[in-house]
């Protein structure tokens, strides 16, 4: 048993659930991984149970609950510094990164969907980029 629960849904259609499952792996810490799938009958309420925003991903830490994949990579790094660059310049550039993949790119996100098991994406409408 571990004092650590990380919840997400499928990495594979989720960007915000492989960013948290990544940054928690690269820590090396065990954790505990419940897969929520989403768009079943029972996924809102098993994700209330668990997360206050309602939302996946959620770590649980020590009886701790951070949410928000942002919020989950931010917690890690302050615990494994090691995940981001220690030099203060290329750190400064990383979080820049980060921020731009956690907020940004909602032209891209609503045209190129998140599907790590498809083999032959084709996608319309690219002119929008």
């Amino acid at each position: 048993m571990t004092d650590t629960l990380l919840v997400i849904s499928n990495q594979n259609y989720s960007s915000w659930s492989m960013r948290a499952w990544l940054a928690l792996k690269l820590t090396g810490l065990p954790f505990e991984l419940k897969k929520i799938y989403l768009r079943k009958s029972d996924t809102s309420h098993q994700i209330t149970e668990l997360s206050p925003s309602g939302k996946v991903p959620l770590l649980r830490h020590n009886g701790h609950l951070i949410w928000d994949s942002l919020a989950i990579g931010l917690f890690l790094v302050e615990q494994f510094p090691h995940l981001l660059p220690q030099d203060k310049n290329l750190r400064a550039t990383a979080l820049s990164i980060i921020c731009e993949m956690h907020s940004g790119f909602q032209s891209m996100r609503s045209i190129i969907t998140m599907d790590m098991t498809s083999r032959n994406l084709t996608y319309a409408n690219t002119d929008a980029l």
